[in-house]
């Protein structure tokens, strides 16, 4: 790692304060939170700045839905536990009606909301394994 300089951190002006909290509005999403936090830190120093979340090792969603789009590709849509949304397009092997994708939503939304989802992914893959 290099480090050209280090900066001095001044006080807070009450005013300025307000604003950054209005900026860093915690009802935002996580990369809405982000690009602003990253474009305020260039801002006030002057400088480029880079700033990242660290990856989340416990991820649960509230709420799957899926959405046929033709040609083997679905919308996945994940509400998350601190209610942010996520979409992902998977490809299929094989279409899916609508009705069996509703029905793959409920089966996940009833058997696994509120888990954490690397322990829902095991399960699945065990019970198919079981299943073979």
């Amino acid at each position: 790692m290099f480090v050209d300089s280090l900066i001095q951190g001044q006080p807070i002006e009450s005013e300025n304060l307000d604003e950054l909290k209005r900026q860093l509005d915690p009802d935002k999403s996580s990369q809405g939170l982000v690009k602003t936090a990253s474009g305020l830190r260039s801002e006030v120093t002057r400088m480029a700045g880079l700033v990242t979340l660290p990856k989340r090792d416990q991820v649960v969603p509230r709420h799957v839905e899926f959405l046929s789009l033709g040609d083997h590709r679905i919308l996945v849509i994940l509400v998350l536990d601190d209610l942010e949304v996520q979409n992902r397009v998977i490809y299929a092997n094989e279409p899916y009606s609508d009705a069996q994708l509703r029905e793959a939503a409920n089966f996940l939304n009833h058997k696994f909301s509120g888990q954490v989802l690397s322990g829902t992914r095991n399960h699945l893959i065990s019970s198919m394994k079981l299943d073979q």
